[in-house]
């Protein structure tokens, strides 16, 4: 009886390394070279647990996730900083009629120069803020992605790397 079982994992693996071999066969050449019969065949043998692979999926699942926050997150700011500029060259528009208004041509005349300045300012400000921004957002990222790796580390998926991409191309063909 259990050679009968070991026949069937046996047969299911040639299957599923077969299937992995021509799905790599359909992605582009410069992924092929990426994705080589002695990365395939362990791949295959980790593939035969769906756990595996559905917890792999999940990770993807939450890098995509996690992406799409941060995304909103950095729109979000950049929204901000149009508000805030729309705002200040309101506030300069105003301060100058109010100036013409009230009579006080010198004062009108030294603002352009004043409102640049303060324009300036606030856009070397946004510049940083954004820079802190992608900042944040790479460091974040390249943590999630050692936690990955850590998961498919203990996943037992050996050279976390290949391991990785290959599995990350064969979930996205999916």
């Amino acid at each position: 009886m259990h050679s009968g079982t070991s026949s069937d994992t046996q047969e299911r693996l040639y299957k599923m390394l077969e299937n992995l071999q021509n799905l790599a066969r359909q992605i582009p050449t410069k992924f092929q070279q990426r994705l080589p019969y002695d990365l395939l065949s362990p791949l295959a043998h980790v593939l035969l647990d769906n756990t595996v692979f559905e917890i792999v999926r999940e990770l993807v699942e939450l890098q995509h996730m996690t992406e799409k926050s941060l995304h909103q997150q950095r729109m979000h700011l950049i929204n901000k900083h149009r508000v805030e500029k729309e705002s200040l060259i309101k506030q300069h528009r105003e301060e100058i009629l109010a100036a013409e208004r009230q009579g006080k041509a010198h004062v009108a005349a030294r603002l352009p120069r004043l409102h640049g300045e303060q324009l300036t300012e606030m856009e070397r400000r946004h510049a940083q803020e954004v820079s802190n921004c992608h900042e944040r957002i790479l460091q974040l990222l390249d943590q999630k992605a050692k936690i990955k790796y850590l998961n498919t580390d203990f996943l037992g998926m050996g050279k976390l790397g290949d391991w990785y991409l290959g599995v990350v191309v064969l979930v996205q063909l999916f």
